[in-house]
C-alpha cells in the first residue's frame, strides 16, 4: 500500500507519446510548418502582463520521429513455433545506439522490463543456442550484455547501462522476426526563455524527467546547466534574452550536455522539475540597503573588497557541536561587515593583530552566539546554534549575503547515519581485538565515499572519528536536523556463538501512514544486505530497546551487520571489501526508498 512506484516503468512512455503528439499538433498550428528545416523558433510578445519569451524547438519530422524511436511498442502476443536467433547487430548511428536481433522465424512474444540500469529482454518460445559471439559494450553506455535461458525454450537478454539516467525501447518489425533495441539518452526537444514580472527564466522540455546540476563560472558571469546522458539538436545563438540573459550556448562532451548562460550577472535562481519541464528562474537581489533594514534578523552582509569573493569562502561544519566556521582567506575591515537588524560588529584590534568581537550578536534564528575573528590573512566567522543550522550565500557585484536556514530549507533529501559507539567510554562489542565502533565507522566511511559522490541527498554523519557521542546528543541533533531517514550501524553479541547474521530493527513510535515507516525501512533495508552479503539473519524486527530508534521523530531503523561473537561473522566483520559492500547495499537501498516512497 505504501510503495509509491519503482522507477523505470516503461508505461511512462505511452503517456509520452500522447504527450509529445500534443506538442507536435500544437506546433503545427503555431509555428511555420517549414518542416525541411532542422529548426523553429519563434518570439512573441504577451502585452497583457507584459510578458516575452523567445523559444525553440525541433522540426515537425524530428518530433515524429521522437514519437517513434521513445515510445515503447506494445506488443501483442501471438502463438508460433520455437524460434531460433541467428544473429545480434550493433548499430550506432545518429547519435542512437541499437541491438538488433534476427530471429529464424516469427517470434511468440517478446517483453523489455527496465530497474535502475538494467534492461531485461525476455523472449517467449526463442531459442540462442546458435550464437556464439554477439556485441557486448559500448564505451560510456553500454557496460555489459548476456544472453541466458529461462525456462523451457525462453531466452533472456539482459544489457548493462553505464547509468541508469539511460533508458531503452523496443520495436517489432511486422513479419515479428526483427526485434530493436533502442538504447536511448534522454532529449531536448524544446527550449524558451522568457521576461514576466518575476524575471528571467529559462525552460527545458524533455522527453523524460530529466536529472540536472547547475555550476556557476562567477569569473565569466555565467550557469552551467549540465544535463548528463541527454541530447539535442537544438543550436541556440542569440543575444539580449532578457533582463540579465545575454546569449546561450550548448555543446555535447561524451555524455554531458551543457547548456551555457551567459548573464550580465549572478543572481539567486531557482530549479523546478516537473516531470519532462525543467524551469530556471532567476531572481533579482535586493538592493543592499533593504537588505539590512531592520527586522530581518539572521542576515550578515559583507561588503566587497579587492580579493572578498564566493570563491574565498570556506565552510566547516560540526553537527555535534552544533557549530560552523565561515572562513575567508581575506581581511575583511570592521567596516564592512553588518548584520541584517542594523548593528556593526564592535571589533578590537590587540598587540598582536588578532581582531576579536567584543560584542556578540544574538538572534535565535541566526545562531545563539556569532563571533569573528581576523588575523591580517583570514577572516573567520563562527556560530555557535541551538539546533543545528546550515547557511545559504549569495553574491552581487557589490556584496556577499550569508543567511541561516534550517537543513531541511536548504536541502529537499535529507538522511542522518549515525555510525554507532565511539569514544573511550563506549567502544562496543570488543571480540579478538575487533573493536565494534572502528567497525561501525570503517562501515560509515565507505558510505560517505558514495554518498560524497553525489549532490541529490544530503547526508549527515553523526562522527567521523573515534569519538563519544552520547545516546540524547544524537537523538537531539537528527530529530533538531529533521531527517527523512535516520540509520544506526552496529554489530550484534550473543552468548551463542552460533548465532550470526545480519538483522535490522525498527520501532512502531510513530504513527502510521501511507507514507515510508520504519518498519518499510527496516524490511527493504534488511532485503537488500541478506541478498547482497549472503548474510540472511532474523529479518526486520520490531524493538522497544534500541533508544536512538524508537526516540527517533522521523522513520529511524538500527542495523546490526553481523555477530562478533560468530567467527565466520567477525572474519567478514574484519574484511574491508565485505564492509565496501554492506556500504554498496546500504546506499542503493536508500535510492530506492527515495524512488518508492512519498516522504513528506
Amino acid at each position: 500500500m505504501r510503495r509509491r512506484r519503482r522507477s523505470n516503468n516503461f508505461g511512462k512512455f505511452i503517456l509520452l507519446g500522447l504527450a509529445i503528439a500534443l506538442v507536435v499538433l500544437l506546433i503545427g498550428i503555431s509555428f511555420r510548418k517549414d518542416t525541411s528545416v532542422e529548426l523553429t523558433q519563434t518570439i512573441a510578445a504577451m502585452n497583457s502582463d507584459n510578458n516575452a519569451y523567445v523559444q525553440w524547438t525541433v522540426s515537425e519530422n524530428q518530433l515524429d520521429n521522437l514519437n517513434d524511436l521513445y515510445i515503447l511498442d506494445k506488443i501483442k502476443k501471438q502463438k508460433n513455433d520455437v524460434s531460433n536467433i541467428e544473429k545480434i547487430d550493433l548499430i550506432e548511428k545518429n547519435g542512437i545506439t541499437q541491438y538488433v536481433i534476427y530471429t529464424s522465424s516469427p517470434i511468440t512474444n517478446v517483453n523489455l522490463d527496465k530497474t535502475d540500469n538494467i534492461l531485461d529482454i525476455e523472449f517467449t518460445k526463442v531459442s540462442f543456442e546458435q550464437i556464439k559471439e554477439y556485441p557486448k559494450v559500448v564505451e560510456g553506455l553500454i557496460d555489459n550484455v548476456e544472453l541466458s535461458t529461462k525456462g523451457k525454450n525462453n531466452s533472456l537478454l539482459k544489457i548493462e547501462l553505464a547509468n541508469s539516467e539511460i533508458q531503452g525501447t523496443m520495436n517489432l518489425s511486422e513479419d515479428r522476426k526483427i526485434v530493436t533495441i533502442n538504447i536511448l539518452e534522454n532529449y531536448i526537444y524544446g527550449l524558451t526563455v522568457g521576461n514576466d514580472k518575476e524575471g528571467d527564466y529559462i525552460q527545458l522540455e524533455t522527453v523524460w524527467e530529466p536529472s540536472i546540476e547547475i555550476l556557476e563560472e562567477k569569473m565569466n558571469s555565467s550557469l552551467l546547466l549540465c544535463l548528463p546522458y541527454t541530447n539535442t539538436d537544438l543550436k541556440i545563438e542569440s543575444s539580449n534574452l532578457g533582463d540579465n540573459i545575454l546569449s546561450i550556448v550548448n555543446e555535447k562532451n561524451k555524455n554531458l550536455l551543457t547548456i551555457k548562460l551567459e548573464l550580465k550577472s549572478i543572481p539567486e535562481y531557482e530549479v523546478k522539475v516537473k516531470g519532462n519541464k525543467v524551469t530556471i528562474r532567476l531572481k533579482q537581489k535586493e538592493k543592499t540597503e533593504d537588505a539590512v533594514k531592520p527586522g530581518e534578523f539572521g542576515l550578515i552582509v559583507i561588503k566587497k573588497s579587492e580579493g572578498i569573493s564566493l570563491k574565498n569562502l570556506t565552510e566547516n561544519a560540526d553537527i555535534i557541536k552544533k557549530q560552523l566556521e565561515i572562513s575567508f582567506d581575506k581581511k575583511i575591515d570592521k567596516q564592512d561587515i553588518y548584520y541584517a537588524d542594523g548593528y556593526e560588529y564592535e571589533i578590537v584590534t590587540t598587540k598582536n593583530k588578532q581582531i576579536s568581537v567584543n560584542q556578540v550578536i544574538n538572534r535565535s534564528n541566526a545562531g545563539r552566539n556569532i563571533a569573528v575573528s581576523n588575523n591580517g590573512e583570514e577572516t573567520r566567522f563562527t556560530m555557535i546554534f541551538d539546533n543545528y543550522l546550515e547557511y545559504i550565500y549569495s553574491e552581487d557585484k557589490d556584496y556577499i549575503y550569508i543567511k541561516p536556514v534550517t537543513p531541511r530549507e536548504k536541502y529537499d533529501k535529507i538522511v542522518v547515519i549515525d555510525p554507532g559507539h565511539g569514544g573511550v567510554s563506549s567502544p562496543g562489542a570488543v571480540y579478538n581485538n575487533v573493536i565494534e565502533q572502528a567497525v561501525n565507522l570503517s562501515y560509515a566511511m565507505k558510505l560517505k565515499k558514495l554518498t560524497d559522490a553525489q549532490e541529490k541527498i544530503k547526508f549527515y554523519y553523526l562522527r567521523f572519528e573515534d569519538i563519544d557521542v552520547s545516546l540524547d546528543d544524537r537523538i537531539a541533533i537528527s530529530n533538531g536536523i529533521n531527517p527523512d531517514m535516520f540509520i544506526s550501524m552496529h554489530c550484534n553479541a550473543n552468548d551463542y556463538s552460533y548465532v550470526k547474521g545480519t538483522e535490522v530493527y525498527y520501532s512502531t513510535t510513530l504513527p502510521d501512514s501511507d507514507k515510508l515507516s520504519g518498519e518499510d525501512l527496516a524490511k527493504l533495508v534488511y532485503d537488500d544486505l541478506a541478498k547482497n552479503l549472503d548474510s540472511p539473519g532474523r529479518g526486520a524486527l520490531e524493538t522497544e530497546d534500541y533508544r536512538v530508534v524508537i526516540k527517533a521523530s522521523v522513520p529511524a531503523i538500527l542495523i546490526e551487520l553481523g555477530y562478533m561473537t560468530n567467527d565466520s561473522d567477525l572474519k567478514r566483520l574484519s574484511d574491508e571489501e565485505f564492509l565496501k559492500k554492506a556500504a554498496d547495499s546500504l546506499y542503493n537501498s536508500i535510492l530506492t526508498v527515495y524512488d518508492t516512497y512519498e516522504m513528506r
